[in-house]
This record gives structure tokens, sequence and C-alpha cells, in this order.
């Protein structure tokens, strides 16, 4: 992935980070109290945007945070991409909206970290990305601060040339990371709830190689 970092902003941190809020055991969820900023409200519309014009800042080389890996290509409706060999769907909660993945070899007895992949629309054509990074970052910025968590949030492109917009929300014991990638009029969200456990401590590279190798059809 071709990737930097740009701060944006952050909250304190105060309150315990509910990872799962209403998928009870042993369904995974990646329900965070926080809202996929995927329909900003008219207020977030018409903020004024940041100065900073993160286009400028998207860089063209490197692939430190989604290494090569094998996996299984995954094809949908509106595009492609590949799922790291390890990983598998989780059918019971899965719809054909939303896709959950989960490691192999760890027990659902309980409540695991856990990725999921979708498609929405959105109000920006995809060279309007600056407006929409804008929305996302008021909207997920307030509700992180409203929970007196931490956000971060950074820019990249896909190996496909896309926008890529990363946000993680989080605490001393969890952290939610969205990545999404942007087209014309919509986005793809790839969400992972990141409970922090040792048996699953590549979460966060698996969801960067998803995001990385994402191909709009």
């Amino acid at each position: 992935m071709k990737h930097f970092l740009l701060i944006f902003c952050s909250a304190l941190l105060c309150l315990t980070f509910a990872a799962c809020g209403s998928t009870s055991e042993p369904q995974p969820s990646n329900d965070t109290g926080l809202q996929d900023a995927d329909s900003p409200s008219e207020t977030d519309l018409q903020a004024e945007p940041e100065e900073t014009d993160i286009s400028n800042n998207l860089k063209g080389e490197g692939s430190v945070d989604a290494p090569a890996v094998e996996g299984t290509l995954i094809e949908a409706d509106y595009g492609s991409y590949v799922l790291p060999d390890g990983w598998y769907e989780f059918d019971q909660i899965s719809t054909p909206e939303k896709i959950f993945y989960l490691k192999e070899g760890v027990s659902t007895e309980s409540v695991i970290s856990n990725i999921s992949v979708e498609c929405g629309d959105s109000k920006y054509a995809k060279d309007d990305h600056l407006e929409f990074r804008t929305a996302l970052v008021q909207q997920l910025g307030a509700q992180a601060s409203a929970a007196g968590m931490q956000m971060t949030a950074g820019g990249s492109y896909t190996e496909a040339g896309d926008v890529l917009y990363i946000f993680t929300i989080s605490n001393d014991v969890s952290s939610t990371v969205q990545y999404y990638v942007i087209g014309d009029y919509r986005y793809v969200l790839i969400h992972v709830t990141d409970l922090m456990d040792e048996r699953i401590p590549d979460v966060n590279t698996i969801a960067a190689a998803i995001a990385d190798s994402f191909t709009w059809a």
C-alpha cells in the first residue's frame, strides 16, 4: 500500500471502548457504538473544508502497511479483492451487503476480532473526495470526541490507484479501523474491530491488504 499518515484530529481517551455493542456472543460484530460515516449530516456537508489539501500529500511509492500476501480472489458486483490465506467468511452473520471475515482456528465461543467488507453510496463524485473526507472527519471526529476516544486519520492510494482514507478510533483495550476506498458516488468500507486478542495479532495487516487489493468492477 502506498501510504502516508496525516493526523487530522484527536480527543482525550476517558471511557471504556465498547467494541461489540449490538451483537450477542458468539457472533463477532463491528458495532462500536460509532456509526460508519456513510451518510454525513447536512451540517457536516455545509462545513468549511480543512485547509490541508490531502491530494497534494498522497504518495505514490512504498508498500509498508500491506505486504504482498497469498489469498483467494473475492468477486462482488461492485468489485474484487484478495482475502488473505488463513481467513474465512463467517456465514452466520454475513449478508449479501456486508461480509464478515474471521481468522481460521480461533474459537467463536466469545466475541473476537473481525473484519467486514461492504459497498455503499455517497453524495460525492470521485474527484470530489476531499469534500467526502471533510464530512468523514467531522462526523467520526465528533462521535469519537463525544465518547472520549482518540481518533487519527490518514490517506493513501490502493494498488489500483484509488484514493483510500483510513480512520482509527481507539483506547488501550480495543480499536476500530475504517478503510474507505473512494469511488464515483460510492465507496467500499473495510471495517476492523480489533479487540487486541493475542490470537489475532494480524487483523489490521489483513484488513490493510484487503483494502490495498480492492479493484472496482
